[in-house]
This record gives structure tokens, C-alpha cells and sequence, in this order.
């Protein structure tokens, strides 16, 4: 009796360990283009974190790799993508394009995005609060570029928005 119920605790703690991880994280990488006048970005996140914030919200049922057979599945996937990660430049809220999705063999996804965006940039404010609805644990980051400089900005469950001010120098 004492076997089984060692070989039952035993089982049940690989399974969850084997499908639960303790923290979510999501990775931008978002670079100003001033000779096209657009902000172009790429954001890596878990698949299988947004597949189930997906199911979990309501949005969709649909594996992301599937997206760009179905239209309707794909424009309301960009609209949710839009809804957790906000650009506002000089103020005024600027949507993302959804340009590509590459869905890796490692276990994450890359979505690629680009946005318009006025020829005279002051201030960026940020808002990259993707997946932190389904996951308190969940952290994102963007590393953003500007001729030729980096800087990193991070997001929290009580910081979800940056202020970024583009210099002219």
C-alpha cells in the first residue's frame, strides 16, 4: 500500500512539474525606423502561455501555428495582440500591424509587428501588459532601439506602461 501511494505522489509531482513553470515572461525587441517613418517589433513569448490566455479569455480556440489559414481568427488575433501592447507617440495611440508569426520548435513564438508612425517623434509612452491578465507572475520586457542605442524597459504587474523620450542629438 505504502509503494502505491509513494509511486501516486510520485507520478503526480513529475506530471505537474512537467506542465507548470513558475514565471511568464514576454520579450520585445522594437527599433524606430526613421527612413521608412515606421516603429517595427518583434515580440517572443511562450506559445503555449498565449495559447492558453487565448482559450482561457474567451478570444480564440485555435493553435497560433493555424492562424494564417483562417482571416477572422487572424484579425481578431492581432486585435488582442494590439490590446497588450500599446504604442501612444506624441500622444496619440498608434496600432501595430500584424506582419508575420514564426511559431519555433523551441516552444516559443515570435510575432512580428510595424506601425506608422509620424515623421517627428518626441516621446514614445509604452504599454506592454500582454499576458499579465491570464498570469500575475507574468514580466515582459522591451529592448528598444534608436539610432543605434539600445535601451531596455521592463513591465510589471504594477508597472505596465513606459515613458520613453526620443533625443534629437
Amino acid at each position: 500500500m505504502k509503494l502505491k501511494q509513494a509511486l501516486l505522489i510520485c507520478i503526480l509531482f513529475v506530471t505537474t512539474s512537467l506542465s507548470a513553470h513558475d514565471y511568464f515572461f514576454a520579450f520585445a525587441e522594437m527599433k524606430y525606423n526613421e527612413v521608412s517613418g515606421r516603429i517595427e517589433a518583434t515580440i517572443t513569448l511562450t506559445t503555449h502561455d498565449y495559447e492558453r490566455s487565448l482559450r482561457e479569455r474567451g478570444v480564440l480556440n485555435q493553435e497560433i501555428s493555424k492562424l494564417a489559414d483562417d482571416e477572422e481568427a487572424y484579425a481578431i488575433f492581432q486585435a488582442d495582440l494590439n490590446k497588450g501592447f500599446k504604442l501612444n507617440v506624441n500622444g496619440k495611440e498608434i496600432h501595430f500591424n500584424l506582419e508575420g508569426i514564426e511559431v519555433q520548435l523551441t516552444g516559443v513564438t515570435n510575432f512580428h509587428l510595424s506601425a506608422e508612425v509620424p515623421s517627428s517623434i518626441t516621446k514614445l509612452e509604452m504599454t506592454f501588459d500582454l499576458l499579465m491578465e491570464s498570469f500575475v507572475e507574468q514580466q515582459n520586457k522591451i529592448t528598444f532601439i534608436y539610432r543605434n542605442n539600445k535601451s531596455s524597459y521592463e513591465f510589471l504587474q504594477n508597472k505596465i506602461t513606459q515613458e520613453i523620450i526620443l533625443s534629437n542629438e
